[in-house]
């Protein structure tokens, strides 16, 4: 290999690698997710067996979503474009679903009846709306409140 095949070879992988630094995931791109690396165990797999879809993304991070419509969130740096495999049944240790409306509140127990986007509905405590911010009211909520008398424990979090 002379010099200016390695000079070229060089600026062939710095151009590749700033390809993927600056990668974003577009809305339904289908990913695979790194999986965490166990200590004492071997490594055989690194990548998730089936693939997930794109659902949103929030600063570094997408929220992907299976088949069931259960969503969880993981950072850019977990995520590999695959379209290899099949799409995931569901998602290990995540959340339902996105909730797309609220129907009531249960006061003595503190918890929500909810609608998610498959069309299931469920109880949840309020404090899982809240999770990203657990001291102020989530954005459905406040919709939900808008017009309806507060009780005692909503009213806390105006």
């Amino acid at each position: 290999m002379t010099s200016k095949e390695e000079d070229e070879y060089i600026k062939q992988k710095r151009m590749l690698t700033e390809e993927r630094r600056s990668s974003s995931l577009l809305l339904g791109t289908k990913v695979r997710i790194i999986l965490e690396h166990k200590p004492h165990e071997k490594v055989r797999n690194q990548l998730s067996d089936d693939y997930y879809i794109v659902d949103s993304s929030q600063g570094n991070g997408y929220l992907i979503k299976a088949a069931d419509h259960s969503v969880a969130f993981y950072p850019r740096f977990r995520l590999v474009e695959s379209e290899n495999g099949r799409l995931a049944k569901t998602v290990d240790e995540a959340k339902r679903g996105i909730v797309n409306k609220i129907v009531s509140y249960d006061e003595d127990k503190d918890e929500y009846t909810v609608i998610y986007e498959g069309g299931v509905d469920d109880k949840i405590p309020s404090r899982n709306l809240r999770e990203s911010n657990p001291t102020h009211l989530s954005e459905l909520e406040r919709d939900y409140w808008k017009d309806k008398n507060k009780p005692k424990l909503i009213k806390i979090f105006l």
